[in-house]
C-alpha cells in the first residue's frame, strides 16, 4: 500500500498501484476490506507502532483529498482504528515494562 516499509523513512506515501487501485475501485467493500488487511500483513518488524504510524499520512491524504466519499470514510475508519491499536500496543508495552521491575 505504501512506497515504502523502511522504519527509518521519513515519511511514508501512498504507492501509485494503490492509489489508482483505490480510484478505480475504492466504491467497492471488499476491496477496501482486502485493503485493511494487508495493512496488518507484516512480520520481522521491531516497532509494530513505527510500522502502523507510516500509514498515518496516506491516510489522512485520503480521508481529506480523495475524490471518492466511500474512500474519504474509509480512511477516516483506518485512522480511528490505527490510533486505538498505536495506544493499545503501547499500553502493552508500558504494562510488560512495569511487570518487568517487579520480576
Amino acid at each position: 500500500m505504501l512506497t515504502t516499509y523502511r522504519e527509518d523513512a521519513q515519511e511514508a506515501t501512498l504507492n501509485p498501484v494503490m492509489d489508482r487501485l483505490l480510484n478505480e475501485f475504492g466504491d467497492h467493500d471488499d476491496v477496501l476490506r482486502a485493503i485493511h488487511t494487508n495493512t496488518h500483513n507484516f512480520v520481522g518488524f521491531e516497532s509494530v507502532v513505527t510500522r502502523l504510524a507510516l500509514y498515518e499520512k496516506p491516510l489522512t491524504e485520503l480521508r481529506d483529498r480523495h475524490p471518492k466519499k466511500k474512500v474519504r470514510n474509509w480512511a477516516k475508519k483506518m485512522l480511528q482504528q490505527l490510533s486505538e491499536e498505536i495506544e493499545a500496543i503501547r499500553d502493552m508495552h508500558e504494562e510488560r515494562e512495569a511487570w518487568q521491575e517487579f520480576s
